[in-house]
């Protein structure tokens, strides 16, 4: 399997090839408001609020681009 999810105590890791330095997106499920990180420019990380798992499906293209991206394939 190429994508794994390493868990943390504040944050779940979603990364390609198990390698922290290519990660996919962050989950946030700790608190009482539930976030999904996706990786910027800079290592920055933009945080967007979902209200449930299923929202992560708003994101596909984001997600996909973001492999795309750890892939070194072009848009």
């Amino acid at each position: 399997m190429r994508i794994i999810e390493r868990d943390f105590q504040s944050y779940c890791n979603i990364l390609l090839d198990d390698n922290r330095n290519r990660r996919v997106c962050r989950f946030y499920f700790n608190s009482s408001t539930k976030y999904l990180g996706l990786p910027l420019e800079d290592n920055r990380e933009e945080k967007v609020e979902v209200d449930d798992v299923s929202d992560v499906y708003k994101y596909t293209s984001q997600l996909r681009a973001r492999i795309r991206q750890l892939e070194g394939i072009a848009d």
